[in-house]
C-alpha cells in the first residue's frame, strides 16, 4: 500500500489510495497537497513553498511547508487528509511543517508551527495512534485523539484540553501531561510549563469568541464529481466524532450532494455554540439542562477580609498579619462535600490582637459541592477559641458559612462587578476561586459579626519565576463603612511586579477613589508580598501571594481607613506580561 509523505516540499509514494482520499476531499491532482480549505471568513492568506501568496478560498488545497496568515477579520478552517481539522482565528500565523499519512494503516505524523493566534484542533486518524505536534514560542504541545484550543502569543501559550486521550506541553527539558478533559496548561517562553489546572467557567470565552462570525453556516464541500452524496470536506474532519467518540452535541452537518460540490449540512467551524462540554472522566455529572458539571478534588488556599462589628465598634482584621494559608477550602468529588477554614486575626481590633479559627463543613456542619464554581460549607454553634497574643484564650462558639460566587450570584448576597454570569471582572484568573463568607462569634460577653465579606482562594504557585516581570490586572471587592452607611463596593486592580527584585508597584480604583502604592516580597521565595497605598486622603495596606503555574495569578486581602471611612476586602488579578 502507498504512503503519503509531505515533509518540507516532497511527495513520495502517492498511490491510488491517496488519489481517492484527495477526491474525497474535493481535490484533483496530487502535488504536495496535505489537505483542503473547507471554510473561510474574510481573506486568509496561504503561501505554499516556491509559490506566490494567495487568498485561501473554499476548496483550495493546502500543502506541506505552507504558511497560513490571518488578519483581524479573517478565519480559516483546514481539513487534512487524515480527517484532522484546524480552525485558525484572526491575527494568526501557522506553518505546516510535516505531514505523513498512510491511508492503509491510518497512521502518520502531523507537525505544525504556530507563532501566534488562537487555534482549535480536532484530531483525526493520525491522532488516534500518534500525537499531533504544535510548536509554539513557549513550548511543544502534543495532542492525542482529541480536541484542543490553543491561545498563542510571543510570550505565552495557554493550551486547553477539551476532550480526548491526552495532551502534553514540553519546554526547557520539562513535560507536563493532562489526561483530564476540561483542563489546561500554561507555558511561558522563558520557563518550564506549569502543572495542569481546571478550566473555570467562562475561562475560554475570549478564545471562543475568536472563532465566531456573523455569516451563514459553512458546510463541507460536496463529494467529488460522480461521487454522489459523499461527505463534504468539513464533515470528513468531523468524522472524528464517530472515530474518537467526542461528547454528544458535537456532531457534524450532513454532507453535500455529489457532482456540484455545493456546501452541505449546517456545521459551522466558526460557530462557538458547537463545542463539546467539559467531560470529567468520572468526576463530573450531567444536570437536567445537559451541562457537564466539573468537580475536582482539591485544596485551595488564600485570603479573606471584610469588616467586623463587635458591639458598637467596626474594625478591619489585621491585613499585614495575614498569610495565604489563612483560608483553606477543600472539595471532595467522591463525597460531594466541601470543608473549609478561615483564620481571623485581630477579631475585635484591640491591642491584644486576638485570633480565632473558623472551621466549616465536615463534622462541624453542612456542605454542598455541585461543581468547581458552586460549593458551600457551614458550621452552626461550633466550638472554637479566641486566642490573644497576651492573655488567656477564651472558649467561643461560631456560626459561619462560606459560599462560592457561582452560588451567591442569584441569592441575596451583594452582587459584585459582573462578568460571565456574575463573576468578578477577571475572566482569566484561571487558578482562583472566590465568593462570600459570614460569621457570628460568641466569646465571653462579646459577639463579633462579619456579614457578607469576600474571600479568594487558589492553587498555590508552582515554578515561581526568579527573573523577568509581569503586569497583573483584575478586581477589588469588599465591605465599606462610610459614615453611617454600610455597603459592598468593587473596583479595579493593576500591579507591575519584578520577579528579580521581588518588588512592585500597583494602582487601584475602589469605591470611586483611585489609589497607588508599592509592595515587596515578605518571604525568601518571593511567593508572598505586602504593601501600602494612598489615595483620596485615605491610607491602605495589603497582603498577597502568587498562584498557579509560573505565578500567573495574584490575590490577597486589603484594608483602607480614612476620615469616617473603613473598608476591607480582597483583590485578584492575572498576568499579561513576560515571566
Amino acid at each position: 500500500m502507498g504512503r503519503f509523505i509531505a515533509t518540507g516540499s516532497s511527495l513520495l509514494g502517492a498511490t491510488a489510495l491517496v488519489a481517492a482520499a484527495l477526491l474525497g476531499l474535493g481535490i484533483s491532482g496530487a502535488s504536495a497537497r496535505v489537505g483542503v480549505t473547507s471554510a473561510t471568513d474574510g481573506d486568509p492568506l496561504g503561501k505554499p513553498p516556491d509559490q506566490n501568496e494567495r487568498v485561501l478560498r473554499i476548496g483550495i488545497d493546502v500543502q506541506a511547508d505552507e504558511v497560513v496568515t490571518t488578519h483581524a477579520n479573517d478565519r480559516a478552517h483546514l481539513v487534512f487528509l487524515d480527517g484532522t481539522s484546524l480552525t485558525i482565528g484572526p491575527n494568526a500565523q501557522i506553518k505546516i511543517d510535516k505531514f505523513v499519512y498512510d491511508p492503509a494503516t491510518k497512521q502518520g505524523d502531523l507537525a505544525i508551527t504556530a507563532s501566534q493566534g488562537v487555534l482549535r484542533l480536532v484530531g483525526g486518524r493520525i491522532s488516534k495512534t500518534n500525537a499531533i505536534v504544535v510548536n509554539t514560542p513557549s513550548g511543544t504541545i502534543g495532542i492525542r485523539g482529541g480536541i484542543s484550543i490553543l491561545n498563542i502569543t510571543r510570550l505565552r501559550t495557554i493550551a486547553a484540553f477539551i476532550f480526548g486521550h491526552s495532551m502534553t506541553f514540553s519546554h526547557m527539558g520539562h513535560t507536563e501531561t493532562t489526561f483530564r478533559p476540561g483542563s489546561w496548561i500554561t507555558g511561558n517562553n522563558n520557563a518550564p510549563p506549569g502543572g495542569p489546572g481546571l478550566i473555570p467557567p467562562g475561562g475560554l470565552g475570549g478564545d471562543m469568541s475568536q472563532f465566531s462570525n456573523n455569516g451563514p453556516p459553512a458546510g463541507g464541500g460536496g463529494g467529488g464529481g460522480g461521487g454522489g452524496g459523499g461527505p463534504g470536506a468539513d464533515q470528513q474532519a468531523q468524522n472524528f466524532g464517530q472515530n474518537n467518540n467526542p461528547p454528544p452535541g458535537n456532531g457534524p452537518g450532513n454532507g453535500g450532494g455529489g457532482g456540484g460540490g455545493n456546501p452541505g449540512g449546517t456545521h459551522n467551524p466558526f460557530n462557538t455554540g458547537n463545542q463539546p462540554p467539559n467531560n470529567t472522566n468520572g468526576s463530573g455529572t450531567t444536570n437536567t439542562a445537559g451541562q457537564t458539571l466539573v468537580r475536582t478534588s482539591q485544596t485551595m488556599q488564600g485570603f479573606a477580609n471584610g469588616l467586623v462589628t463587635t458591639g458598637r465598634s467596626t474594625t478591619i482584621p489585621s491585613v499585614l498579619l495575614t498569610t495565604p494559608s489563612d483560608v483553606t477550602i477543600t472539595t471532595d468529588a467522591t463525597t460531594n462535600q466541601t470543608t473549609g477554614r478561615i483564620v481571623i486575626r485581630n477579631l475585635n481590633g484591640t491591642l491584644l490582637v486576638p485570633t480565632t479559627t473558623l472551621n466549616v463543613g465536615g463534622s462541624t456542619g453542612g456542605s454542598t459541592f455541585t461543581d468547581d464554581a458552586r460549593y458551600s460549607a457551614s458550621a452552626t454553634n461550633a466550638p472554637t477559641t479566641v486566642e490573644p497574643l497576651i492573655g488567656r484564650s477564651q472558649s467561643a462558639t461560631q456560626t459561619t458559612k462560606i459560599t462560592s460566587s457561582g452560588v451567591t450570584v442569584d441569592s441575596q448576597a451583594p452582587v459584585i462587578s459582573t462578568q460571565n454570569g456574575g463573576m468578578p471582572a477577571c475572566s482569566e484568573c484561571a487558578y482562583l476561586s472566590w465568593g462570600w463568607w459570614s460569621s457570628t462569634i460568641n466569646y465571653g460577653s462579646q459577639t463579633s459579626t462579619i456579614a457578607s465579606a469576600p474571600y479568594v482562594v487558589g492553587v498555590p504557585v508552582t515554578n515561581m519565576p526568579q527573573t523577568g516581570s509581569a503586569t497583573f490586572n483584575g478586581f477589588m471587592t469588599g465591605n465599606v463603612l462610610n459614615g453611617s452607611n454600610s455597603y459592598s463596593a468593587t473596583g479595579s486592580y493593576s500591579s507591575t511586579w519584578s520577579f528579580s527584585s521581588r518588588a512592585g508597584s500597583f494602582s487601584a480604583s475602589f469605591d470611586g477613589t483611585n489609589y497607588s502604592g508599592a509592595a515587596i516580597a515578605t518571604n525568601s521565595s518571593g511567593t508572598n508580598f505586602a504593601g501600602a497605598f494612598t489615595g483620596g486622603g485615605k491610607l491602605g495596606t495589603l497582603s498577597g501571594a502568587f498562584f498557579g503555574p509560573g505565578a500567573v495569578n495574584q490575590a490577597g486581602a486589603f484594608g483602607i481607613t480614612g476620615s469616617n471611612y473603613k473598608a476591607g476586602g480582597v483583590f485578584a488579578g492575572t498576568s499579561t506580561g513576560a515571566h
